[in-house]
């Protein structure tokens, strides 16, 4: 009899686990965020052949993400990228401003260089503005990745799920060692990845500090009203021509 009651209990027992684990709610998995990754493809050494790869990377590491490039009028005539992309040129106003010379040489710049760190600029905000507000709305992050950068697995895990924290606004990547506390030590613009408020923020910024500052120096400046985090080394930074006249590749002394 006793042996009976056992059993029965132990049955029992068996039962109510079996109906609390289907009771349980299944676990929810994590939504992916919504992405726009772009990029400016500019030409180097008379070639756009290496836009692919970077085009390539961000598919293999961000696969929901959808993804635009865009390459100067100036550049296409060296060849295509090689993947899907629209060409676009500069209004009179920066030709008037910039290659007329008619705004300061602010910081002792030569006219290569403004014409370079503004060209940067200008292009930022045109892009922007030809997507538009209305598809932007549509996303949870902005990536620009630079024409010459690799992302990284890594840095993918940041930003293909959405995360309930408010840990950043705005998420950098770096090809060096982040500061320990996560903050954006300037001095790059490679891979910057923008939640929908600090990308109208960003914006906004550049199209006053434009002529001025460079890109990176304008992102700096918008830490007064929009977190900026940063992690690295967590993309590669491909040793190709600058496309700054007289740097032979893009490193920090060229910037």
């Amino acid at each position: 009899m006793g042996r009976r009651r056992s059993a029965l209990v132990s049955v029992g027992l068996a039962l109510v686990l079996l109906v609390i684990i289907r009771m349980s709610p299944a676990p929810i998995p994590p939504k992916l965020n919504r992405i726009l990754a772009v990029v400016r493809a500019s030409s180097r050494d008379g070639s756009l052949r290496h836009v692919k790869e970077t085009y390539d990377t961000i598919g293999k590491f961000l696969p929901s993400a959808d993804r635009l490039v865009f390459t100067g009028v100036k550049d296409a005539k060296n060849g295509t990228p090689a993947v899907p992309h629209s060409v676009i040129g500069r209004g009179k106003k920066w030709y008037n401003l910039v290659r007329g010379r008619n705004i300061p040489q602010y910081h002792g710049d030569s006219w290569d260089r403004i014409e370079w760190r503004t060209g940067n600029c200008y292009d930022f905000v045109k892009i922007t503005s030809i997507i538009g507000q209305d598809r932007l709305a549509q996303y949870d992050l902005f990536l620009w990745v630079e024409d010459d950068v690799l992302l990284s697995r890594e840095f993918a895990n940041y930003l293909e799920f959405r995360n309930t924290e408010r840990k950043w606004d705005v998420l950098v990547g770096l090809h060096i060692k982040a500061p320990a506390d996560h903050s954006y030590p300037g001095g790059g613009f490679l891979a910057v990845a923008f939640k929908p408020d600090a990308l109208r923020g960003f914006v906004r910024l550049v199209k006053k500090e434009w002529t001025e500052n460079p890109i990176d120096w304008i992102l700096d400046h918008l830490q007064a009203e929009a977190k900026i985090w940063t992690v690295g080394p967590v993309v590669t930074h491909r040793k190709l021509p600058s496309t700054l006249t007289g740097c032979k590749h893009a490193s920090a002394q060229c910037i």
